[in-house]
């Protein structure tokens, strides 16, 4: 499918559950990105062994996560329960080629979280992340794109879908996962301290056509 038509049913998806204005927003940001992009985040480090298994079941019962690593899984899934989690993610089709490896959460048949892992540079630049370190050979890895359908939200999906991409990691050896969030996301911010993440850096990218400035300062004391 074409990235036109990929757009377009995203947005019509966006209008059906959040609205005619969010949708343009969104739209405007897009178009917006594609030229002009500044952003002052947080750096955070999350260490997958610390996490035990079961500290952030969500509210929903009988939410089930599947684990999604190429586009041949993503098609069969979709066969499967007949919905198609990548329109809920313009690029979900490049990030797949990359490595980037999406979990995906359903509730009665219904794609109710999406988020990803990248364990590559291939897979942090598909995904749409700032340069930021990670070392990727020295058994580090990277989080993003956390997503929650708008009707499911406040129901600890969000905790519950970061704890099912750290069990991954955790499995595969990773020592550290690695995330940046929006100086002003606070609920994103909270998120990560209560999986025991420490923000370690801030940093500020500017992205302006094909010129890419970051810059990553380490902060004096990381904050718990």
């Amino acid at each position: 499918m074409c990235r036109v038509a990929i757009l377009l049913r995203r947005a019509a998806d966006i209008v059906q559950t959040e609205g005619l204005l969010t949708a343009m927003t969104r739209a405007a940001s897009f178009v917006r990105r594609g030229f002009f992009t500044y952003a002052h985040v947080y750096l955070y480090e999350v260490r997958p062994g610390d996490l035990r298994e079961g500290d952030f079941a969500p509210a929903l019962r009988d939410a089930t996560c599947v684990r999604v690593h190429s586009n041949k899984e993503a098609d069969e899934l979709a066969l499967r329960v007949g919905r198609d989690f990548r329109r809920h993610y313009v690029d979900a089709r490049r990030h797949l080629d990359s490595g980037a490896v999406a979990h995906c959460i359903f509730h009665e048949g219904e794609i109710v979280y999406i988020g990803w892992v990248g364990m590559s540079e291939d897979a942090q630049t598909s995904l749409h992340q700032p340069p930021y370190r990670v070392d990727f050979d020295g058994d580090e890895a990277l989080t993003a794109g956390g997503w929650t359908d708008p009707r499911y939200r406040r129901m600890g999906l969000a905790a519950h879908g970061y704890s099912k991409r750290l069990e991954f990691l955790r499995s595969r050896g990773t020592r550290v996962a690695r995330a940046v969030v929006s100086t002003d996301n606070i609920p994103s911010q909270k998120l990560l301290a209560k999986l025991g993440g420490r923000r370690y850096a801030e940093g500020r990218c500017l992205w302006l056509l094909r010129w890419r400035f970051w810059r990553e300062v380490p902060l004096t004391e990381a904050v718990e």
